[in-house]
């Protein structure tokens, strides 16, 4: 196994009382001493960003991240 990613969704108030979706992912890939950190860091991104597009609506993504690309 390369490593696993973690999505935690919940409520949030922000600063004007406005409610909205807290979205936290975090990606731990497992290193070994032939790895590259590098590597490594890159894989944890991929997941993130893959993690995310598979979870939002591409609305959000365009609207409020302002994705250029899919």
């Amino acid at each position: 196994m390369q490593g696993r990613l973690f999505v935690e969704a919940g409520f949030a108030v922000d600063s004007d009382g406005q409610d909205f979706i807290l979205l936290k992912i975090t990606a731990r890939v497992n290193i070994n001493q032939t790895d590259e950190l590098k590597e490594s860091m890159d894989l944890a991104h991929l997941w993130v960003v893959k993690g995310f597009a598979s979870l939002t609506s591409e609305h959000v993504q365009k609207e409020r991240w302002k994705r250029s690309e899919p």
